[in-house]
């Protein structure tokens, strides 16, 4: 195969094949505009034709794309199964992918993109090019990132608050509770999540501690209120914070009604 040709022999290769899902494609001209990434490849995943975009996504000239492998430009993390399924889709055995993986600029710079490849087979059915389309998804990306990175950050600052915090959906269940809320509520944490408060601890509707969180979550305001377990024999100020889903609960042992 002369991979030197040019894009107009590959072009009238694709558009000889009628039956081809992938002459609509061609005819929405995925090569010129501007938004998606665009590729044709060798069997053996070389750059045969690039459209701008992938090579402004890339920071890359067409000179440069034609001297490398795909294997070149794919982020270690995700090379293997880019590369098993470049390699399952030249043979046939699949008829396309698609992945979110990592590209690598000339500097090194890492570009998240949405790929979809699929098979282009010439009019005799015989696998001929790879043809691959991306989209960059790199802001996206970080925003996930920055965005798990605050939650974890959440999570570690409610594992370090030293008193009992549990999180109620308005429907009684219970959607978080900390570390030192087990003590408190004599159970372990894990027997809590996905249940519901009131069914777990049924004893409690039968208190003013139920109307209390009630009306917290009704009126969208916070509210105060000292309970005494009569099992531990110890009172407690519960604050009622009304969340968007339902409500947060803080238990502080106090050793009195009274007393702050």
């Amino acid at each position: 195969m002369d991979d030197s040709s040019g894009s107009t022999r590959i072009l009238n290769l694709l558009k000889a094949d009628t039956s081809a899902h992938w002459l609509h494609v061609l005819t929405c001209q995925w090569f010129t505009q501007p938004l998606f990434g665009a590729a044709i490849l060798s069997l053996e995943c070389r750059f045969l034709e690039v459209n701008p975009a992938f090579r402004s996504m890339l920071d890359c000239d067409e000179t440069q794309m034609r001297q490398v492998n795909l294997s070149a430009l794919v982020h270690p993390d995700e090379l293997l199964r880019c590369m098993h399924l470049s390699s399952q889709l030249a043979a046939g055995a699949i008829p396309s992918f698609q992945a979110e993986q990592r590209f690598l600029k000339p500097s090194g710079e890492p570009v998240w993109c949405f790929v979809y490849a699929t098979l282009l087979r010439d009019e005799h059915g015989e696998p001929s090019y790879l043809l691959m389309l991306t989209q960059n998804i790199d802001d996206r990306k970080k925003l996930e990132a920055t965005s798990q990175t605050a939650v974890h950050t959440m999570s570690a600052l409610l594992e370090s608050i030293p008193f009992a915090l549990m999180l109620v959906k308005a429907n009684g269940e219970i959607s978080y509770a900390n570390k030192a809320s087990e003590p408190v509520l004599n159970r372990r944490r894990e027997e809590l999540l996905g249940q519901n408060i009131w069914k777990s601890f049924p004893k409690l509707t039968a208190t003013p501690l139920y109307s209390v969180i009630q009306r917290a979550m009704e009126e969208k305001s916070l509210i105060r209120h000292h309970h005494f377990d009569e099992k531990a024999k110890r009172w407690y100020e519960i604050s009622c914070q009304p969340t968007k889903e339902g409500v947060c609960l803080f238990w502080r042992e106090r050793s009195s009604p009274e007393k702050p």
